[in-house]
């Protein structure tokens, strides 16, 4: 059970119609240690041009979808001031889709930490790490290819299992920490843990039903692919990602310990704008209503 906000949600909606003629846009968030991440987004798309009043953080996905809900009871009074954002995650995988309205925006990737990771970011947290600028320097040490062919593809194989221990209850899967799979001291996965936790719900799923676990791990993989690839940032949670990069860059760089909200900070600043063109697309919606 999910719990709820600490105010009700006519008490976050009556702030906003009290606040709406001083600024231009109010957003309701998931996660209530990401407010920063959304304000340098914001900036980023659209500099000063709009004033970002205040963000709601309503801690997960079913508290943002339930004020959403209220809001609609009064849309027509803030319909071009406000936007929920909610993370895109396993729902859809059991029938759970987020309801079409112009104002409730799901991310295309699995969490807003996806939008942390490139290899522009990854760069500039080196250069602070090193002290060094010599690009081909910093390429050849970064290897970024081959980082995110070994991550990206270790760790599709256990969130495919991930999801399916989502989608037919089988026990937990993205709650488990990154750092049961990842080896802190030289960069690695930890394959045996992920064979481990694959194996596992392979047995689960097998007494449960009466179908080849390897079947159904090829429809879940299915629904990932986006034109015969698999699309690992709608797959693998950002959180996981985020975690093995911090990771693997201290372990070729200076390892030394970093205020991890300043190193979020640094990877978005670094994050290329064109992969946020659907969330401006979606804000500019909203505001010219």
């Amino acid at each position: 059970m999910s719990s709820l906000p600490v105010r009700k949600e006519n008490a976050y909606l009556a702030e906003v119609i009290v606040k709406k003629n001083k600024y231009d846009l109010f957003l309701f968030i998931e996660d209530e240690k990401l407010n920063i991440m959304y304000e340098i987004i914001i900036k980023k798309l659209f500099g000063t041009n709009l004033n970002v009043g205040k963000i709601f953080p309503m801690k997960n996905k079913p508290n943002v979808l339930q004020i959403f809900e209220e809001w609609k009871k009064i849309e027509e009074k803030t319909k071009n001031k406000i936007v929920f954002i909610v993370d895109k995650d396993f729902d859809h995988l059991i029938g759970e889709e987020v309801p079409h309205h112009t104002n409730l925006v799901e991310l295309e990737f699995y969490t807003i930490e996806n939008y942390l990771i490139s290899k522009e970011g990854a760069v500039t947290l080196m250069k602070h790490r090193l002290h060094t600028y010599d690009p081909e320097e910093l390429d050849e040490i970064l290897n970024w290819e081959w980082w995110t062919s070994y991550t990206y593809e270790k760790f599709a194989e256990l969130f495919i299992s991930y999801a399916i221990a989502f989608k037919y209850d089988l026990g937990a899967n993205c709650s488990i920490s990154p750092y049961v799979y990842l080896n802190r001291e030289t960069y690695g996965i930890k394959e045996n843990k992920i064979e481990e936790y694959i194996n596992n719900i392979k047995k689960l799923y097998s007494q449960k039903y009466q179908k080849e676990y390897s079947e159904e791990y090829e429809e879940v993989k299915e629904i990932f692919k986006n034109q015969n690839d698999l699309s690992y940032e709608q797959l693998i949670s950002g959180k996981y990602l985020l975690e093995s990069l911090i990771t693997y860059i201290s372990s070729i760089t200076v390892n030394t310990i970093v205020d991890k909200d300043l190193i979020k900070t640094m990877l978005l600043n670094e994050y290329p704008n064109d992969n946020f063109q659907f969330l401006k697309y979606r804000i500019t919606q909203i505001i010219n209503q």
